[in-house]
């Protein structure tokens, strides 16, 4: 919805930058056989099964037809490859480029995944995170009925609209460029100030409802006409519930600061 900013979405988001170390994974086998020969080349068990627990970290479920899609494209892989060689293809400057593109990021990630296994986030690191979470969400959620327009002008006159007795339901659905709430007459779910998009949240958080707004109010979306419908006392999420995002919030927070802390100690001409 164009009107939220969530900062547990945030916290998802965050989450999507996190390597894939984070993820159970599974072990080698100790049976080192080649899962395939490709022209006398052998593809390895090892390549096979860290191809595999990238697919489920990614949300893929382990199963006979994956693995058997695994095999398959590393088949595939390994065809080309030697074709590359063959050719020569790998010894073409822009080859060359790509594959040391591709060891450097390679030397990222396993850094990465290391210092994140050697650094792992402390219980109290958690809890204080879940406490700013609860306490950026305040205490209470509102439920908005708003009309996004472009300029202010418009908005301004849209308002008048409503003053004097047109209904901001039928306008929304007529106007507003929110496409999640128009089809709902401007009405949005019930939600803390804190994830509404910068500008609106801070015009109603101290408002008692049922109150139309007396001007438009801008946000980075546009200019919203608000018409405050009700108030309620807001129950956080658990700390069960918000573990997993908080806890890849965390270390990506914390990688970052190491990462920078290495930039800072390098020498950069």
């Amino acid at each position: 919805m164009m009107l939220i900013r969530s900062v547990l979405s945030t916290v998802v988001a965050m989450a999507l930058c996190v390597p894939s170390w984070a993820q159970k994974k599974l072990s080698v086998a100790e049976n080192k056989n080649a899962i395939a020969t490709v022209n006398q080349q052998q593809v390895s068990q090892d390549v096979f099964l860290f191809m595999l627990n990238e697919q489920i970290a990614r949300g893929a479920a382990d199963s006979q037809q994956l693995r058997q899609v695994v095999r398959n494209d590393l088949i595939v892989q390994t065809v080309l490859s030697q074709q590359s060689v063959l050719q020569k293809l790998d010894q073409s400057p822009q080859a060359k480029m790509l594959l040391e593109t591709v060891k450097r990021n390679a030397l990222v990630q396993i850094w990465q995944q290391d210092w994140l296994q050697k650094n792992p986030i402390s219980k109290q690191a958690l809890e204080e995170e879940y406490k700013n979470v609860v306490r950026q969400l305040g205490a209470d959620e509102f439920q908005v009925r708003h009309v996004l327009l472009k300029d202010e002008t418009a908005a301004r006159l849209l308002l008048e609209q409503v003053k004097a007795g047109a209904s901001l339901a039928a306008l929304a659905q007529d106007y507003s460029l929110d496409e999640t709430s128009k089809n709902k007459g401007g009405l949005g779910g019930w939600v803390s100030p804190a994830l509404m998009v910068a500008g609106l949240g801070d015009a109603i958080k101290d408002q008692t409802p049922p109150k139309l707004l007396d001007a438009p109010v801008q946000s980075q979306a546009g200019w919203h006409v608000v018409r405050i419908e009700g108030k309620r006392p807001l129950t956080a999420p658990s700390l069960e519930a918000l573990q997993p995002q908080l806890l890849r919030a965390l270390a990506q927070k914390d990688l970052n600061r190491a990462i920078q802390e290495r930039v800072n100690q390098s020498k950069i001409n």
